[in-house]
């Protein structure tokens, strides 16, 4: 039986991973900044109940009721609490892509590979994508970079229907890796 904590260090992120990783954290920063305004408003609404009660409280004290908190009061709390927490991890996340970001921009086979990435993005259809990437590797020389653009060869070339000319490059990518 293999215990539940392994003590090895981590490997440390490929390229690959690290590039999946900041695609992921995008996508999550897109559906966020999506539900900004209604989280914005419902903060606003939070701090307008909070202000109410504090009202409530300080009326309370006047009277001289000391009352311990009831369960209405400790939800309150922990819903405040909860909202902070989220927060700080919108905070993290955010600086997580600028780390990210950073690593990518301070590494030129990195960025290539963004770059390559973003393509099909801007390609109206799979076939426009194909000529770019077509004329753009026999200009390129970093290694990296080059693979990166084949591998997105191989996924064009299926989609606009030559897989001869996919398995050809499949081929020639499985001999390279062997070399």
């Amino acid at each position: 039986m293999s215990p539940i904590w392994n003590p090895t260090p981590p490997t440390p992120r490929t390229a690959p991973a690290r590039l999946a990783r900041l695609l992921v954290l995008l996508l999550g920063l897109a559906l966020l900044a999506g539900t900004a305004a209604p989280t914005a408003s419902l903060a606003q609404e939070h701090d307008e109940d909070h202000e109410h009660h504090d009202e409530e409280h300080e009326h309370d004290e006047e009277d001289g009721d000391d009352e311990d908190w009831d369960e209405e009061d400790v939800e309150r709390e922990f819903m405040e609490f909860e909202f902070y927490a989220i927060e700080l991890e919108l905070y993290v996340q955010v600086l997580e892509v600028v780390r990210t970001y950073g690593e990518i921009a301070d590494d030129p086979s990195l960025t290539g590979v963004a770059a390559v990435l973003a393509i099909e993005e801007y390609a109206e259809e799979a076939s426009d994508a194909l000529e770019v990437y077509e004329q753009l590797l026999p200009q390129v020389t970093d290694a990296t970079v080059r693979r990166a653009i084949q591998l997105k060869l191989l996924e064009s070339y299926r989609d606009v229907d030559q897989p001869q000319r996919a398995m050809e490059l499949a081929k020639s990518l499985v001999v390279g890796a062997a070399e």
